[in-house]
Formats: structure tokens, C-alpha cells, sequence
């Protein structure tokens, strides 16, 4: 895997909750990312789409939330 990808990765397995300059950057490794990792990374935007609830209640609401493409 790229170096961007075991980013994202890590940025999934941190063990505190996650901030919304973690989201914003993970979501910049999305848009440079291969278009060979383009199927396992699916994976690791279904684990970003289950941690959410953690940054939307420090921020109080879901309006940072990117629309998908």
C-alpha cells in the first residue's frame, strides 16, 4: 500500500476520538489516492463514515460533512 493509504489507515486506528482536521485530511488522502487503491480504500471510508458521530459532537452538528462524489 502507498504511503497515503497507511495514512488513512492510521488516521482510522487512532485510539481517541477523532477531530475535524483529522477528517479534513483524511478526506484529501481520498483525492489523491491511486486508482489501484481505489477499492480498498472504499473500506476505509466505510470505517471514516463510522467514526463521524465522534467528531460531530465535539463540532454540534454534520455541516462539515463533504457530500460524496
Amino acid at each position: 500500500m502507498s504511503k497515503l493509504f497507511n495514512e488513512a489507515s492510521e488516521i482510522l486506528g487512532l485510539s481517541r476520538d477523532l477531530t475535524l482536521q483529522d477528517y479534513k485530511r483524511f478526506k484529501e488522502i481520498e483525492k489523491n489516492i491511486t486508482e489501484n487503491e481505489e477499492r480498498n480504500f472504499a473500506w476505509l471510508l466505510e470505517g471514516l463514515s463510522l467514526r463521524l458521530p465522534e467528531i460531530a459532537q465535539k463540532e454540534g452538528n454534520y455541516d462539515w460533512v463533504e457530500p460524496d462524489n
